[in-house]
């Protein structure tokens, strides 16, 4: 297992007493001191997928302490901020860690893909901290002063969360972001291209640690860690490989027979079974006949979650072939029914229509009373 830095352990602490004891500032200084110490003559990168990689290690050993666990924390604020890394140059200035662990700990944004983090980032000018944001990888760069074409948001987060107190300046033009031009994004296309081949960790490694889970000392957290990778996975549009993914959480919790592992691969299962990401897999189905059992495996163990996805798609499509792909999914489905006896009731007469439609097809018996009564 990988050593825990020095400067990721006071740092994850500085970010933890920040959050949980945040009037006791002598301890703050204190471990910023210490953090600032370990940048005396060199630089040092935090990236949340090693740090998850980091913990979930430690937990499968059974080897985790109270540093792991800050930083395990650490790398849970990173992903909800959806901060990728975070690199500081040496003998930076000390309010610059201070600054970045202050916006760590504030209150994250849901769905905003990094904007109000980013949009601190620029109101605090910093000249030693860069950051990796967002499922494209944007990167922040540090010396905003020195490169105006890079100084303004490539989001358009919401003027409040600029203004964060004692976080340092907050200018003007950092609460008015301006229209993205060429120059962003060239810079944005060539930090993707970059970081493509070795930012992410591969599918096959996230196979091989869900594989590791089954006989982990805590196969909750090591499904938790690899669980924050594979959402990322939907969130860039990669379905065949979170098919993949999803197939094998099924597996394991197919063959074992009881235990914690099988209720961490359970809820890893549910926490993939979101609206999202049913639709993106669905669609795969009139794409790809390779991947159609794989993908009716998924779609019709996720419930009413699947038979929704597949029922906008049947909808929404104008193609024969597709709505076929669809339909023939639909019929083994046995949360379809449900779903759509309960659209007979909605408002829009074209849902009814549709729903009424679906139901003859899908020759529902037990829908036959509703539907007379339309």
């Amino acid at each position: 297992m990988e050593a825990l830095s020095p400067f990721a352990a006071h740092f994850a602490r500085l970010v933890s007493r920040l959050v949980h004891e945040p009037e006791h500032p002598d301890a703050h200084k204190e471990e910023l001191r210490s953090a600032l110490a370990q940048l005396s003559n060199q630089p040092a990168t935090l990236s949340l997928h090693d740090l998850a990689s980091l913990v979930a290690a430690a937990a499968a050993e059974g080897a985790a302490d109270e540093a792991l666990r800050l930083v395990g924390e650490l790398a849970m604020r990173m992903a909800a901020h959806s901060v990728r890394s975070l690199s500081f140059e040496p003998a930076l200035p000390a309010r610059e860690i201070a600054d970045v662990a202050r916006a760590l700990a504030a209150d994250p944004v849901p769905g905003d893909e990094g904007a109000s983090f980013d949009a601190r980032l620029v109101a605090l000018a910093l000249t030693g901290v860069s950051a990796e944001i967002g499922s494209s990888g944007f990167v922040r760069r540090a010396a905003l002063g020195a490169f105006p074409s890079k100084a303004a948001p490539v989001r358009t987060p919401s003027a409040s969360v600029l203004a964060i107190a004692g976080d340092g300046p907050a200018g003007a033009a950092a609460a008015a972001p301006r229209p993205k031009r060429a120059s962003d994004s060239q810079v944005m296309m060539q930090d993707q291209l970059m970081r493509h081949a070795s930012a992410d960790e591969g599918v096959a490694a996230l196979l091989d640690r869900l594989d590791g889970a089954v006989k982990a000392a805590n196969p909750s957290a090591l499904v938790d860690d690899v669980m924050l990778a594979v959402e990322d996975l939907g969130n860039r549009g990669q379905w065949v490989d979170l098919v993949r993914i999803l197939e094998r959480l099924h597996d394991h919790h197919e063959a074992l027979a009881d235990g914690d592992a099988r209720r961490a691969f359970l809820m890893g299962i549910r926490r993939l079974q979101r609206p999202v990401l049913m639709q993106g897999i669905a669609r795969l189905l009139p794409e790809r006949r390779d991947l159609r059992a794989s993908c009716t495996r998924v779609l019709v163990q996720a419930g009413e979650a699947g038979a929704d996805a597949l029922i906008d798609n049947l909808i929404s499509s104008e193609v024969s072939s597709e709505r076929r792909a669809y339909l023939e999914v639909l019929k083994q489905c046995p949360a379809a029914a449900n779903a759509l006896q309960h659209l007979l009731s909605d408002d829009r007469w074209y849902v009814v229509r549709n729903a009424a439609a679906l139901l003859g097809e899908l020759r529902v018996v037990a829908a036959e009373r509703r539907l007379s009564e339309l």
